[in-house]
């Protein structure tokens, strides 16, 4: 039998795919966090930064509706999550690439949890 780091290891999903598997339990999801945070260094920013170029995701250069590409989007998504946990709230995400660009800008400082019954995860400082 495996012991428990093994196995996160085995199942851990790539950090760039990274929707949670759907076995993850709060538990394991606290080591693999533990094994990012030793894999990600800090940034000398305080946000997400970029979009003047144009990045395909899922197929698409930019949103019909308004022109931005999808990877503007996703900055003003990780910026407003930035703004709201350190103004002291708890705020979510989805993907665990997500919590990996959170941990550039608040590395030492960012708790989260793992709501395997929603499949979110908590994220505050």
């Amino acid at each position: 039998m495996k012991n428990h780091t093994e196995n996160i290891h085995t199942n851990t999903p790539n950090r760039y795919t990274g929707f949670p598997p759907a076995n993850l339990t709060d538990e394991s999801w606290q080591a693999m966090f533990r094994d990012l945070k030793n894999q990600i260094h800090s940034s000398k920013y305080t946000k997400l930064y970029g979009g003047s170029a144009h990045f395909r995701i899922s197929g698409q250069l930019s949103l019909p509706e308004t022109g931005d590409t999808q990877f503007q989007h996703y900055k003003l998504y990780i910026n407003d999550v930035l703004r709201q946990i350190r103004k002291g709230n708890i705020e979510y995400c989805y993907y665990i690439y997500q919590i990996c660009d959170l941990l550039k800008f608040e590395h030492d400082a960012l708790k989260t949890r793992y709501d395997p019954a929603g499949r979110y995860f908590e994220v505050w400082l």
